[in-house]
């Protein structure tokens, strides 16, 4: 259920103005936009919505309406535990040593397993996805754990619907890159964040596996010429089709590291590291060929998929 108490920290996500409850729709007392609420979920999408983001949503969209039925939503919450929950919450609970964290956002939420866990210990878990059949199926699964101290939101993150310093720790889980103007969400990641709030990411690693294995599922290295011939390939070319996961970007750490001071974290705030996970190369269907992959990608670091910035206000 929908509660008034939400509009303390919600906002219009197209003029930041002040949000009232009407009859199931919310409605900002600026610019007059409306906003419906959806089985108590606030569909608080901008007007506007970039090419790229569209189609990534669309991705997701499609992705979230495989698993609607129980038998499906049960296998997808055992493998995320069975394989990447422990290695997730190691740095979690390292995390809440040091931060009394009494709110959380995840951004790019999809099925909010990492809020789930934070919701359990106490603290008031809110996810954020562009794709409503995300926020439904994590709906689901917190009624089936009987979590009730959570917020769930429809929205772009590049335009969140919520106040200026909210939240004590942000986390997206492989999210940032989806977008092509990657400032302007981590920007956001900065302006929700309270004052010694921390911003937790992880991202794809700019190196030999962006131009091999990732360009499986259609990654776009983020350096100049590779971007534009990645670009032309599968948006232009392809259409998409390999795209797996939407419009997707890898980065050096020293990009990562100056798109965060440029969006307000200082220097001396921004950790940038190997993030520890899980290798799976469920697409390599040789056993032989997957073990070789999977050695290299971890005793290589050139082909090492993912690192966290970890950056606090």
């Amino acid at each position: 259920m929908f509660k008034i108490e939400y509009l303390k920290f919600l906002c219009c996500p197209d003029c930041r103005g002040e949000l009232e409850l009407k009859s199931e729709t919310l409605i900002c007392k600026s610019c007059s936009n409306n906003y419906p609420i959806v089985e108590s979920i606030p569909v608080l999408l901008p007007k506007s919505i970039a090419d790229d983001v569209k189609m990534s949503r669309e991705k997701w969209e499609k992705e979230y309406r495989r698993t609607i039925d129980k038998k499906k939503m049960t296998k997808l919450k055992n493998g995320f535990k069975k394989t990447y929950l422990d290695s997730a919450m190691k740095y979690f609970n390292k995390i809440l040593k040091s931060l009394k964290a009494k709110r959380y956002l995840e951004i790019g939420s999809g099925p909010f397993f990492i809020g789930q866990e934070l919701a359990k210990l106490g603290i008031f878990a809110v996810g954020i996805d562009y794709s409503l059949g995300a926020t439904k199926l994590a709906q689901a699964y917190l009624k089936e754990e009987k979590i009730d101290n959570y917020l769930l939101v429809c929205g772009d993150i590049t335009k969140m619907p919520f106040k200026d310093n909210v939240f004590d720790l942000l986390y997206g889980g492989g999210v940032i890159e989806h977008f092509k103007d990657t400032k302007s969400v981590v920007k956001e990641n900065y302006r929700v964040l309270k004052r010694d709030g921390l911003a937790f990411n992880t991202v794809p690693c700019l190196n030999v596996g962006s131009l091999t294995y990732r360009q499986v599922w259609g990654n776009i290295p983020n350096v100049p010429v590779l971007r534009g011939i990645a670009e032309f390939v599968h948006v232009k070319l392809l259409k998409g089709k390999h795209m797996t996961y939407g419009y997707e970007y890898s980065f050096t750490k020293s990009q990562l590291r100056k798109i965060f001071n440029e969006s307000g974290f200082a220097k001396k705030n921004i950790e940038v590291e190997k993030f520890q996970v899980p290798l799976i190369f469920e697409y390599i269907k040789n056993r032989f060929l997957r073990k070789i992959a999977t050695y290299i990608t971890n005793n290589v670091d050139f082909f090492w998929p993912v690192v966290y910035i970890l950056a606090k206000k």
